[in-house]
């Protein structure tokens, strides 16, 4: 049987090889980060991710593109933009939360309460004067309750729309013929609708009211037959968008945090804004550059993560180099930089014994 020759160093993908699990002699024995690190790491992308998606817009990627182009007109000049990236990032980041949690913190306003505390105490006040015109069983009976009640609710504080809103209810449920609930409603300043029980206003206000609640989710009839809308309404039919939803149907949705994984994989050594300030390092096992296309498969094995239950990032606690499930997809590790490299003694002895 012909054997492979010893000094093969290309795989040639018919066969059975060891190069695509050869690991580079300077990375054995790099201290890896910790899972504490990496969900550290994670949780301040994630954040950042968020307020890029919401502040930051294209200016973020015109900024990435920028310092890229500068790094490769001046090396130096590069390292220094990818600093500030960094720094803007940061930033940004920092700028974002303290306002989100002064916001929260602020106290509400003043006037809301008392409105609140307002209508509820004058409800409990017009009572009585709603229950006797409730049950008045007469025009004449319903005559002297309802002006009673409308100077009760003048004297109240309510506002107008409310003072209304409680005369139409109560009138509408009085068992008293239309013509009876018409002349009721005008002695206090209502109009009836067509509909027996119905003051017209009420109409009125109720569907102004609707309109308001609903906004843009109730589509305009006349807006419906714009050439606008009839042209946003059609389907899109290009190679593009059907490979945005091939893409997003495995769960690699072209998204910010796709991008910023992507790019600062790659394109910022392995580095993203998380993993920089906890100091560890997105590395290749084999010890080349991670490429965009290594770095986007990587990224896609977070949804493989997900579609696990999390037993794709939870097998990092059991895993012999800590890697979880991006990791093996894109054959990389995680490493400490703080943490100097530790070769074992039994090594170390077994180097400097002659043989």
């Amino acid at each position: 049987m012909k054997k492979l020759a010893p000094d093969i160093a290309t795989d040639p993908k018919t066969l059975v090889t060891p190069y695509a699990f050869k690991i580079a002699d300077n990375i054995l024995y790099t201290p890896l980060a910790t899972p504490l690190k990496r969900a550290l790491a994670m949780t301040i992308d994630g954040f950042l991710i968020a307020v890029m998606a919401d502040e930051a817009g294209w200016m973020f990627i015109l900024l990435v593109a920028l310092t890229l182009l500068i790094q490769r007109r001046n090396h130096q000049w590069g390292k220094i933009f990818k600093w500030g990236m960094y720094v803007v990032m940061l930033l940004g980041l920092l700028w974002v939360l303290t306002t989100a949690v002064f916001e929260k913190d602020a106290p509400p306003a003043k006037h809301e309460p008392k409105a609140s505390a307002l209508t509820g105490v004058a409800n409990l006040k017009l009572l009585p004067q709603i229950v006797a015109l409730a049950g008045c069983e007469s025009a004449e009976c319903a005559s002297d309750k309802v002006k009673s009640l409308d100077s009760q609710l003048k004297a109240s504080g309510l506002s107008s729309r409310e003072q209304k809103q409680i005369l139409r209810d109560v009138i509408a449920d009085l068992a008293l013929p239309k013509g009876e609930l018409t002349s009721l409603a005008k002695s206090v300043g209502l109009e009836l609708d067509a509909r027996k029980g119905t003051p017209a206003d009420a109409v009125q206000e109720a569907a102004a009211e609707t309109d308001s609640d609903l906004g843009d989710s109730v589509p305009n009839p006349a807006a419906a037959k714009s050439p606008v809308r009839d042209k946003e309404a059609k389907p899109k039919y290009s190679l593009l968008e059907w490979a945005k939803g091939v893409l997003n149907d495995l769960g690699l949705g072209f998204g910010w945090s796709a991008f910023y994984f992507t790019v600062f994989t790659a394109w910022f050594d392995g580095q993203t804004l998380g993993k920089k300030l906890l100091r560890i390092r997105v590395i290749q096992l084999d010890g080349s550059k991670i490429s965009l296309w290594a770095a986007f498969g990587r990224y896609g094995g977070y949804g493989a993560g997900f579609a696990t239950g999390l037993l794709g990032f939870l097998q990092i606690y059991w895993d012999a180099n800590r890697q979880a499930i991006q990791d093996k997809i894109s054959a990389t590790v995680v490493i400490d930089l703080t943490k100097p490299k530790k070769i074992p003694a039994a090594i170390t002895a077994d180097a400097m014994d002659p043989v």
